[in-house]
């Protein structure tokens, strides 16, 4: 890796400049199937989970539920 040149800075991911929806996101929310498992998979000896802004929301929703 020592050899291996830096990437551009214009190619690295930065956060959107424009706010998600919410109104999409509780739109999204108030599905009654919403499926978590195509967002957490494993990759050989890795665990892979794919945050979105849906289920943050999703989670964090259900995190204070359960809380009450």
């Amino acid at each position: 890796m020592k050899d291996t040149a830096a990437p551009i800075a214009r190619l690295l991911p930065v956060e959107p400049a424009i706010p998600f929806p919410v109104s999409s996101l509780r739109s999204s929310l108030e599905e009654s199937k919403f499926d978590i498992r195509p967002y957490v998979f494993n990759d050989g000896d890795f665990e892979v989970s794919i945050i979105t802004p849906i289920l943050t929301a999703k989670l964090t929703g259900q995190s204070k539920s359960d809380a009450s």
